[in-house]
């Protein structure tokens, strides 16, 4: 077993994971065309991988909506709800120690983004 803390920086540290979550917190459903959209920046292929890994430690929901063509459906599990929570508190310690804007808190950060590749 490994240490659980480095699990988790490795699982939310990846570029675009808690920017796909954020998403995910903001819309409460996303079909993956709307959230590639949302995100702007990354490819697909990135996006698609983000999913994938957070489906598997259960912090996102995948659900088919339809067979032909393929849609599927994205929302936030409690456990992704719950981390939603430490996330907003990162942005409001940011916020006490001037780290990021006094508006940061209620704003998905995708809004505000400059430059991030």
């Amino acid at each position: 077993m490994g240490c659980e803390l480095l699990e988790i920086q490795c699982l939310f540290g990846k570029k675009w994971a808690s920017l796909v979550m954020q998403e995910l917190y903001y819309n409460q459903k996303l079909s993956f065309n709307e959230l590639s959209k949302k995100l702007k920046t990354p490819t697909n292929k990135m996006v698609s991988e983000r999913l994938s890994r957070l489906e598997k430690n259960g912090l996102i929901n995948r659900r088919v909506i339809q067979e032909k063509p393929l849609q599927v459906e994205y929302s936030l599990t409690e456990k992704g709800h719950d981390f939603m929570d430490v996330f907003n508190s990162f942005k409001e310690w940011g916020t006490k120690y001037g780290i990021t804007p006094t508006n940061c808190v209620k704003n998905n950060c995708n809004s505000c983004i400059r430059g991030i590749n």
